[in-house]
């Protein structure tokens, strides 16, 4: 059964008997309500309690983004059927999978921005599938490809693409750190952080000065280069925000590839300065230079320290920018879908101590044994039924 959300929440939705019209609800907000009455248009309802405004979904977008309003029943109806009506005509590649209206939507504008783009979709809106759907299309001429994730996600990427991407070329796991002599002969190669960056070490420097140097062949940077990828893929791209780390150093080494897809969910965790890296990997013509970038969006200023960059201004400049450039970013409640509250998935990771597993699990048995007094039998019976084993 579902229950109507209280009206505590900040509300957007449809007007009753007039879709051209919507309906905003929230609690007394001084700067909620300064931000409304900006909007063109608007109106207050006093019979209702309500403030309603002309239907825009630009307007509707910036209520959701930037003033966390969420999106009524109605409304999101609404937002659905002009999302299906809008992805109706559009033509993407063939895929093993049906894409949902505005995933297709996505797949499109990742062909129109030829695979240079940060989708920084909501989790949840399926990031990993329209990237694969873009990669759909004329796929030859996009390999090899390098797809750079965590290394919980490394198998999930490769189940994904074998179920999704029509002909799927060879995938190539890569595991552990380069010792020479891999034997190279895929097209899609999938590999966690750690193991792609090369280390750095501290070295004096004859003036006494430190330095800190690249251990070539520490990771796989190098001799994945030799490749002459096509096409690089960065899932969780937020992991390269600090220009400093070993990563992002050896990330930036990709900067040449023809596609660059970076994908996250939350492309600024905490302040703009943490977009830099990603901005300067895609287009790193689209600002002048990290300077002008922090002072206009960052509100930096001198301290005592330095250069303090943990600030932020011009915010609504800055999204206007990247949704016109390099970034494509739908919410969950923009797209106007149901999503489930709670999808389960199952991620395979690739055990490399096995042996150890399977002694402690051993381990585990025994001591179940001589707590419960129970025969061995038993224990692993009960064991397959709580764990579905």
């Amino acid at each position: 059964m579902k229950t109507k959300k209280p009206t505590k929440y900040r509300l957007i939705d449809v007007l009753e008997n007039d879709i051209n019209l919507l309906k905003i609800k929230f609690p007394w907000d001084k700067q909620i309500l300064n931000e409304v009455k900006k909007i063109p248009g608007r109106r207050y309802d006093a019979d209702n309690k309500q403030w309603v405004i002309p239907y825009s979904p630009a307007v509707i977008k910036d209520l959701v983004d930037r003033l966390d309003f969420i999106t009524g029943d109605k409304l999101k109806a609404e937002l659905n059927a002009k999302m299906l009506k809008k992805a109706k005509n559009l033509k993407i590649p063939k895929l093993l999978k049906t894409p949902y209206p505005f995933q297709k939507i996505g797949i499109t504008k990742l062909i129109d921005k030829n695979g240079i783009s940060l989708l920084a979709d909501d989790m949840g809106l399926g990031k990993t599938l329209q990237t694969i759907g873009w990669l759909a299309k004329k796929t030859l001429k996009k390999l090899p490809v390098i797809i750079i994730c965590p290394a919980s996600l490394k198998l999930n990427w490769k189940k994904e693409l074998e179920s999704t991407l029509p002909n799927c070329p060879k995938i190539q796991i890569i595991d552990g750190m380069y010792k020479g002599g891999a034997i190279l002969d895929s097209s899609i190669y999938i590999i966690n952080y750690t193991i792609f960056s090369n280390s750095f070490e501290k070295i004096e420097m004859p003036d006494g000065s430190k330095k800190m140097k690249e251990l070539k062949g520490t990771g796989w940077v190098d001799i994945l280069l030799e490749l002459n990828p096509k096409t690089v893929i960065i899932d969780e791209a937020h992991a390269i925000k600090n220009k400093d780390t070993n990563r992002t150093k050896s990330i930036m080494k990709l900067k040449n590839c023809k596609h660059r897809i970076l994908l996250t969910g939350t492309p600024i965790e905490k302040r703009p300065v943490e977009l830099w890296n990603l901005i300067d990997f895609l287009n790193p013509k689209l600002f002048t230079n990290y300077y002008s970038y922090v002072f206009r969006y960052c509100d930096a200023k001198k301290d005592n320290y330095g250069l303090d960059v943990s600030g932020a201004s011009n915010l609504d400049e800055l999204h206007k920018i990247l949704t016109n450039t390099i970034m494509i970013r739908r919410t969950k409640e923009e797209v106007g879908i149901e999503l489930p509250k709670r999808m389960d998935s199952i991620i395979s990771v690739e055990i490399t101590n096995r042996e150890e597993y399977q002694q402690a699990e051993k381990h585990f048995k025994m001591w179940l044994i001589d707590k419960l007094g129970k025969e061995l039998d038993a224990v692993e019976k009960q064991l397959s039924f709580d764990f579905g084993e």
